[in-house]
């Protein structure tokens, strides 16, 4: 009844084709552009860009990061990938969430991972956006893949600049250096045993934010840290 008499006030359309949803259809995309969607990135390493079987870290990189792989799941490139990441983030649709999950769901039917873990927003800006968006896609991951979220590890303890804000590529990764800490330390008192953990954004471009929270994920003890974002930015 409550999705009904939102829909009423508040009639939502496909993000794709424009026609309105059905009250009893979670997201902003229809079935029928769900099940057409054709937007599968290439996996590449996450930070030099070179092709990668799995998404693995490459051989030339993988000394200088903590972040064992990344899994990118569709091409920003595609103007329905940037619309709905856009339409997430600084429109406030909260669940388009539900798409982009689905859309990584159908990229990557099944992982094996102890837990999925948001990246964290500082608290400053999760007051003024009201949501966290890597949070609720790791929700619906969640509810998708049978694994666990867990929000209560990780912080983010600086208030940066938002990364889309900086366009050299430089001035990005020094803009992401030590902005996570643990909530608790060590971490082996929260998390047994230390497998496999997937840490989930929505977006990576240079891979540093996911590199850093990675790097304090494996000086706690961590064994392997795997990225899933919904595209590459």
């Amino acid at each position: 009844m409550k999705n009904f008499l939102l829909d009423l006030l508040f009639p939502r359309s496909c993000l794709r084709c424009q026609k309105l949803i059905a009250h009893d259809r979670r997201g902003y995309m229809c079935d029928k552009c769900h099940e057409i969607l054709d937007v599968a990135e290439d996996l590449r390493c996450a930070f030099c860009t070179s092709y990668s079987p799995h998404g693995l870290t490459c051989n030339v990189c993988k000394p200088k990061h903590a972040l064992d792989r990344l899994l990118v799941a569709a091409n920003y490139k595609k103007k329905i990938v940037e619309r709905m990441a856009k339409t997430l983030k600084y429109r406030f649709a909260t669940d388009v969430a539900i798409d982009i999950a689905r859309i990584i769901k159908k990229r990557f039917p099944r992982v094996e991972v102890d837990c999925l873990i948001p990246i964290p927003l500082h608290k400053s800006r999760l007051r003024w956006r009201g949501f966290n968006q890597a949070e609720l896609i790791a929700s619906e991951l969640s509810l998708l893949w049978k694994i666990p979220v867990r929000t209560d590890l990780l912080i983010r303890k600086k208030s940066t600049s938002p990364q889309a804000d900086i366009k050299d590529r430089n001035s990005r990764i020094a803009n992401a250096k030590n902005i996570f800490d643990l909530v608790v330390e060590p971490l082996s008192k929260v998390v047994q045993p230390l497998g496999t953990i997937i840490l989930v954004d929505d977006l990576s471009t240079t891979g540093s934010t996911l590199d850093e929270a990675a790097k304090v994920l494996k000086l706690s003890g961590v064994e392997k840290v795997i990225g899933v974002v919904f595209a590459r930015g």
